[in-house]
């Protein structure tokens, strides 16, 4: 899922994603997963506001 996130967002291929370290796959994911709830929480304070 990570690397589909990347492909679509970054450009990167999915081997480009499996083939890096594991600690960087690791920090990616957390990347990942700070934009994601970023997102969420920007829509929501969308919603809230108009």
């Amino acid at each position: 899922m990570i690397a589909y996130y990347c492909f679509v967002n970054f450009g990167m291929l999915p081997h480009q994603y499996a083939e890096l370290p594991y600690p960087e796959r690791v920090l990616i994911a957390e990347f990942v997963t700070k934009e994601i709830h970023d997102r969420e929480q920007q829509r929501k304070e969308m919603e809230c506001n108009g």
